[in-house]
C-alpha cells in the first residue's frame, strides 16, 4: 500500500466537501417550495421534486464520501465491503438520476406537443408509477452492475478498485463495464 502522504489530497477532499455541503444548503429550500401543494398537482413538479431528493442522494457520495475519502487517504484495500456497497449505492443513484431526467425530458415533450396524452399518461397518481421505472432501474444496477471505487490518488470515480497499484487488465467485467460507458 502507497504511504498515507501520497493517498491523501486534503485540500480537494475539502472541496468535495463544501461543494456537498452548498448543493444541499441550495437544494433543500427547492425542495420545500417544490413540495407546495399547488405545484405538486403538475407531473414535472413531482419529477422535479423525485430528482432533487436523487441530487440529494448522489452528492452523499460525490461529494461527503469522496471528500471524506480525499482527506483520510482511504483506499479500498482497508474497507472493501464498505467500498463495495458504497459504490453499489453510488452506481444506484447515478443510475436512477440519469433514467429520471430521460422521464422528465419526456413528459416536458409530451406536455408541449400533445397534452392530451400527457394528462392520459402522467395526471394523478400516474406520475408515481412512472417513477417506479428509475428505481427499477437504480437496484438492478445493484444486482447485476459493477460498483464503482472512489480513488483518492487520482480523486475520480472508477471501476477498478485497485487502481494506481497494479493494472487488472484480465478482468473481463471491468473491460465490459468500461465498454458500456463509451
Amino acid at each position: 500500500m502507497k504511504p498515507l502522504e501520497e493517498r491523501s489530497a486534503v485540500g480537494f477532499g475539502w472541496l468535495f466537501l463544501g461543494t456537498a455541503a452548498v448543493i444541499w444548503a441550495i437544494y433543500i429550500p427547492f425542495i420545500i417550495v417544490m413540495c407546495d401543494r399547488d405545484l405538486l398537482k403538475h407531473s414535472c413538479y413531482k419529477l422535479m421534486v423525485f430528482m432533487g431528493f436523487l441530487d440529494l442522494h448522489t452528492s452523499l457520495y460525490v461529494g461527503g464520501v469522496a471528500g471524506i475519502f480525499c482527506i483520510k487517504g482511504y483506499v479500498f484495500c482497508q474497507w472493501p465491503t464498505l467500498w463495495f456497497w458504497i459504490g453499489c449505492l453510488h452506481g444506484m443513484a447515478w443510475k436512477m438520476q440519469c433514467s429520471s431526467v430521460v422521464l422528465l425530458a419526456f413528459n416536458r415533450c409530451l406536455e408541449a406537443f400533445n397534452p392530451k396524452w400527457s394528462n392520459i399518461l402522467f395526471s394523478g397518481k400516474r406520475t408515481l408509477s412512472w417513477m417506479i421505472l428509475p428505481v427499477l432501474w437504480g437496484l438492478r444496477d445493484i444486482v447485476f452492475g459493477p460498483p464503482v471505487y472512489f480513488s483518492p490518488m487520482y480523486m475520480t470515480l472508477t471501476y477498478d478498485p485497485h487502481v494506481g497499484y497494479f493494472s487488472d487488465t484480465k478482468n473481463m467485467v471491468r473491460k465490459i463495464s468500461f465498454l458500456k460507458l463509451l
